[in-house]
């Protein structure tokens, strides 16, 4: 009896920390859709924002604790290779915006990860966790496409 009842405190204790992952993903993908705003006034003219490097890297820390989430609770893992991509991404842009001649063609693929992020954020906080279970045949790791990530760096706008 006094199993059951540790199983079913556990079991409970549980529940709320992968309710806040949830709310944390719809947080993540908010907070993305005023970035793409910023971004795009940016891009317009306007100054950029004394906190915007702020924010890129607490959105890409963000996006990869989003990615062990999606993992460690059996979701669909490419959800989790996605955010982990977007963390990498958000990093390496971040780096560019301080290059010369960079920052205009930084500040558009910015754009367009904060775009996407807005999607893939709501996708992972309604996934149910029941949708995909990995199989030992399966690699562990994000499989990379070169084709795809050549074609998908090359035709950004």
């Amino acid at each position: 009896m006094l199993k059951l009842f540790f199983a079913a405190l556990c079991l409970a204790a549980l529940a709320p920390a992968a309710l806040a992952d949830e709310i944390l993903a719809r947080e993540w993908g908010a907070e993305a859709g005023h970035l793409y705003e910023e971004t795009a006034e940016v891009l317009n003219g306007a100054a950029l924002p004394a906190r915007y490097e702020d924010e890129l890297v607490r959105f890409a820390v963000t996006a990869d604790r989003l990615g062990n989430w999606i993992d460690a609770t059996d979701r669909p893992h490419d959800l989790g290779c996605i955010f982990r991509g977007m963390a990498d991404e958000a990093e390496v842009q971040l780096h560019m915006l301080h290059l010369p001649g960079a920052r205009q063609r930084a500040l558009r693929r910015l754009a367009t990860l904060f775009h996407d992020a807005e999607s893939l954020a709501l996708a992972a906080a309604y996934s149910d966790g029941q949708s995909h279970i990995a199989s030992e045949d399966e690699p562990a790791s994000c499989p990379v496409n070169p084709e795809a990530v050549h074609q998908y760096l090359t035709e950004q706008p």
